[in-house]
């Protein structure tokens, strides 16, 4: 009877994200329209230095600094705040100004970042989630360089990434939901709404079962988030991009609920990988689809935003005009090529764009030739390097 019981949950489930979402609400927004082709002509006639001059900040090298994946970086009041998920799961703490290391929270809190997977800073408090425990630690940050343990948060539900919208509400992507169960039911949803104690308020984005079909291919380390990390402006609006369904959402905080914000015009290839049952082929259908995959968004203000879009191997990042209708190529990483740092002087991927139109980008050593990093005093075994640049007057 359990078993029954299961199977008619699952049934209930399935229909409900067939019908959570129709097509007219995915095709609904900002029509991202644009000749990429055209754009590429156009950015390599550009030198990357004529968007100013670079900044590098090297990442002080500590048995408790040890970086080999940065997934996030915040920049609050004097300090670079950075997420690694490599080997060493960790929030760590640099100077700005010349990289010098100031704190490691694992170190110092072991038992509480045991499975890091996001952090966010909030009213001068650092958030820290743990994936495994369900639970957000909370750190006070009124006094930097000095930090103070405050208060642990313990949740039913696992989730990797979050969003603080305020003292009340708190985003979350419950990456491999299948994990949670409330009341017996799983949980079938890109998207939850919990309290300031990490109770569940509502749920949002429904999807197919068959997401869950991930097949012998998969495996824990899979590098694959349906949910891109959350961006919030300055005005406190909140984008993220669902890649499964090839669009950009913004969350409506007076009505407490999603709005699709922008999407690929004529790309069909999101609804197709929901269809797939095995990851493998689902992973090779974007890298292969030749379409722009995704619109996970960097910045936004009034006046336009930037965002990144993934083709084959390659992530370009592109500004958009609302007043001028303009789009312009800021970047290219080309994942299947050999890094150089003399065609890419001015670092890897985006990290943070701040409201002055700071670039922070990233120089991952041991991903480019030794005789040229000799060049500049780095090694292979040394921590990143943040390169950071301005768009201000570069932008159309």
């Amino acid at each position: 009877m359990d078993l029954l019981f299961r199977l008619c949950v699952l049934i209930f489930l399935w229909s409900c994200s067939a019908e959570g979402m129709s097509d007219d609400e995915l095709m609904s927004g900002f029509g991202l329209e644009y000749d990429l082709d055209e754009l590429t002509s156009e950015y390599e006639r550009v030198s990357d230095n004529d968007s100013g001059k670079s900044e590098w900040i090297r990442l002080e090298l500590h048995p408790h600094s040890l970086i080999d994946d940065i997934s996030k970086l915040a920049v609050y009041e004097k300090y670079f705040v950075i997420l690694t998920l490599g080997q060493n799961k960790d929030v760590l703490l640099f100077r700005k100004d010349d990289g010098a290391f100031v704190y490691s929270f694992k170190s110092d809190h072991p038992e509480l970042l045991s499975d890091v997977t996001d952090f966010e800073i909030f009213r001068d408090e650092i958030y820290v989630s743990n994936n495994e425990k369900r639970i957000l630690s909370v750190f006070d940050l009124s006094d930097l360089p000095f930090i103070y343990f405050n208060r642990v948060i313990q949740s039913d539900l696992k989730f990797d990434k979050f969003c603080i919208v305020d003292s009340a509400n708190i985003l979350v992507y419950p990456y491999m939901a299948t994990l949670n169960m409330v009341e017996n039911q799983m949980l079938n949803y890109d998207l939850l709404l919990l309290d300031e104690n990490l109770h569940m308020k509502n749920s949002y984005l429904p999807y197919p079962v068959e997401k869950f079909h991930y097949g012998p291919s998969y495996n824990s380390t899979t590098k694959i988030n349906f949910v891109a990390p959350f961006y919030e402006s300055e005005e406190n609006e909140i984008y993220f991009a669902d890649l499964m369904r090839d669009t950009t959402y913004k969350w409506d905080s007076e009505k407490n609920e999603i709005i699709p914000f922008a999407y690929h015009k004529e790309n069909t290839t999101a609804q197709k990988i929901t269809k797939e049952i095995d990851l493998k082929e689902s992973i090779a259908m974007m890298q292969n689809s030749g379409h722009p995959f995704g619109a996970q968004i960097f910045y936004a203000d009034e006046e336009g935003f930037i965002f990144s879009s993934v083709v084959d191997s390659k992530i370009y990042y592109i500004y958009i005009s609302f007043s001028a209708s303009k789009y312009k190529l800021l970047n290219i990483v080309d994942f299947k090529n050999e890094m150089t740092l003399m065609e890419a002087p001015l670092g890897f991927p985006f990290l943070h764009i701040d409201s002055k139109l700071n670039v922070y980008a990233v120089i991952i050593p041991y991903l480019y030739p030794e005789e040229e990093l000799q060049e500049q005093g780095l090694i292979k075994e040394d921590n990143p390097v943040i390169v950071k640049y301005s768009l201000d007057g570069y932008l159309p």
